[in-house]
């Protein structure tokens, strides 16, 4: 599975994913678009658009890390 990080998170929680079995990628500057349309699952830490879902057509989950955003 492709897991997208919209920004990076702390090296062990990448290591888990990665000892799991997953892919994981970070956006580059001006990126996500193309990322999110390959990727099966989302870690953000930032406001994802109203339109993810289009952006993202194989998108089975996304997950929040860290705190929540005002």
């Amino acid at each position: 599975m492709l897991v997208a990080l919209t920004d990076p998170i702390d090296p062990a929680g990448e290591a888990v994913l990665r000892e799991a079995g997953h892919e994981v990628a970070l956006a580059p500057p001006g990126g996500l678009d193309a990322l999110l349309a390959r990727a099966e699952a989302v870690v953000v830490r930032r406001q994802l658009p109203d339109d993810l879902c289009a952006r993202a057509p194989r998108l089975l989950a996304a997950v929040r890390q860290g705190l929540a955003w005002t």
